[in-house]
């Protein structure tokens, strides 16, 4: 059994000083204020302990993106969102040709088959189910589909279990259909890259989990026709991501965003393509579309817009708490135990509860990531 002191651990309910965390065999078994037993334990008096964030919304990194790169370098991926705190992620796929999204599949698969120590879930697919418009955003205009024909519902049916989590436009012709067979396949659904309107989208909100990338790809607080962001915002019963980049959402409206949400509903993503890890100035792509990286970080196509990010969850939280004003516990809580219970995983993941994997970090005052364990071995550095 190891045994770990802290500073600080972050559970699911407040964040405990002076506190012990038990693990055996690669579950947790306990956290203790007191701990009189003969183990060694590990002390991080000044540290912060807490659960590995989960990245539900992430395309690439150092180089590689699902289902266009090579396979080779997935790993690679895995190894620098560990890096960054991510001990549990869904690679994404942006809308691309059915081939990619197929290699995407046989991508993830071959990784399973090849370690023990990889990080990665499952596949959110984001499209190809949306429209044409001016909310697509970086999504290929040439890969999306509004209808749900055979190829798509035959891919998705013999994928099923390493598909987790899909996102579409609710307005797209075959909406009702890919909502009826993907809630048949136990398939996560959000709402995004939509004109949809807030009146309109209260009708079927009940089918979807989640929306995608608050305030981006979707109508926003407009005072007379408020959108999807309207809902990410104010509903309760619904999951809503963010990007928290200060790029994407500035600082102001993530305040906004924050004191508004429920603090159970918030969920932190980083929409992070494969310059992420990479030099800045330089020429990429996300989707089969070609992008440009600035010295900022900022990822943009030709016309300007966003696409995606360079973000990594760590930086993600500590901007939330450096210049949001968020609390150090909302804001690991949004990275952790929320998008595991979106994703239905929670009963293992999220949060440093008995029985669940030991999956968590070890960060500095300033929240930066020193160490990262996966079942209870230590993966970084």
């Amino acid at each position: 059994m190891q045994i770990l002191q802290a500073g600080k651990i972050v559970t699911e309910d407040e964040i405990l000083k002076d506190s012990y965390l038990l693990i055996d065999k690669g579950k947790i078994k306990a956290i203790k204020k007191e701990f009189n037993g003969q183990q060694p334990v590990k002390s991080y008096l000044n540290k912060i302990i807490a659960p590995g964030y989960i990245d539900v919304h992430t395309h690439g990194g150092v180089g590689f993106e699902i289902g266009t790169g090579e396979s080779d370098d997935f790993e690679k991926w895995c190894d620098f969102k560990l890096r960054h705190g991510v001990t549990a992620f869904l690679a994404t796929t942006a809308s691309i040709p059915l081939e990619k999204l197929e290699r995407a599949v046989a991508q993830l698969k071959k990784l399973k088959n090849t370690t023990d120590r990889a990080n990665v879930l499952g596949l959110h697919l984001e499209g190809p189910f949306f429209s044409q418009g001016k909310k697509l955003g970086a999504q290929n205009p040439e890969a999306i589909s509004d209808k749900f024909i055979s190829k798509y519902r035959n891919f998705i049916a013999e994928n099923a279990e390493d598909i987790l989590y899909l996102s579409l436009d609710p307005l797209v012709e075959d909406a009702e259909q890919i909502i009826d067979f993907c809630r048949q396949q136990d398939i996560k659904l959000a709402a995004g890259h939509s004109e949809i309107l807030y009146q309109d989208f209260l009708k079927q909100q009940h089918n979807y989990q989640s929306i995608v990338h608050t305030f981006n790809g979707m109508r926003g607080l407009h005072h007379r026709k408020p959108g999807l962001a309207y809902t990410a915002c104010m509903d309760r019963s619904i999951y809503a991501e963010i990007i928290c980049d200060g790029f994407h959402v500035i600082y102001p409206m993530l305040k906004l965003f924050f004191k508004l949400k429920d603090v159970d509903k918030s969920i932190i993503i980083t929409d992070a393509m494969q310059a992420t890890g990479m030099p800045a100035n330089s020429c990429w792509s996300i989707g089969d579309r070609e992008v440009s990286v600035d010295a900022k970080g900022q990822v943009r196509l030709a016309n300007g817009s966003l696409a995606g990010s360079t973000l990594t969850m760590d930086q993600a939280v500590r901007n939330l708490v450096e210049n949001a004003d968020i609390s150090v516990f909302q804001a690991v809580k949004s990275a952790t135990l929320n998008p595991a219970r979106m994703l239905g995983v929670a009963d293992r993941k999220g949060s440093l509860q008995k029985g669940k994997d030991a999956d968590f970090i070890i960060l500095d005052e300033k929240l930066f990531v020193e160490q990262v364990y996966l079942a209870g071995q230590r993966v970084f550095p």
